[in-house]
This record gives structure tokens, C-alpha cells and sequence, in this order.
């Protein structure tokens, strides 16, 4: 296992979205651009896991700020 697949498994949630910095219109604007539910993800977060395969730097941020969440959270 490699240091991040640790947090794979994690779900980034509007919370992270916002601690990232992320507007809600930008985000929502960001998944309809990327073909996902926004409404799905409001109501239920995604997987690290899942945004990683998208290799975008908006997605990095949300799972950059769920990841420290979970370090504080301990």
C-alpha cells in the first residue's frame, strides 16, 4: 500500500469542496463539465478514489483538504 491509497477510500464531501475553496456554483459548474451528479454528490460525497482518476487539479484540492480533515480528525 503506498502512503495515499491509505485515504482512497475516504469520501470528499461539499465540506472539503468549500475548505478547498470551491464555490458551490464553480463546483457544480465542475461536475456537470466532468459528466457527474452534483445533486449525488451533495447527497452522499464521493471516494477519494474516485476523484483521483480524474487527475485534475480542482479534484487534488477537495481531496487535499478531505485528507487533512482525517489527519485533524486522528
Amino acid at each position: 500500500m503506498t502512503p495515499t491509497d491509505e485515504y482512497d477510500g475516504l469520501i470528499v464531501t461539499v465540506t472539503d469542496t468549500c475548505a478547498a475553496g470551491l464555490c458551490a456554483t464553480g463546483s457544480w459548474q465542475w461536475f456537470k463539465g466532468h459528466g457527474l451528479d452534483f445533486k449525488a454528490f451533495i447527497d452522499h460525497g464521493l471516494p477519494i478514489r474516485e476523484l483521483r482518476k480524474l487527475d485534475d487539479a480542482m479534484a487534488q484540492l477537495a481531496i487535499d483538504a478531505r485528507i487533512r480533515r482525517a489527519q485533524l480528525e486522528g
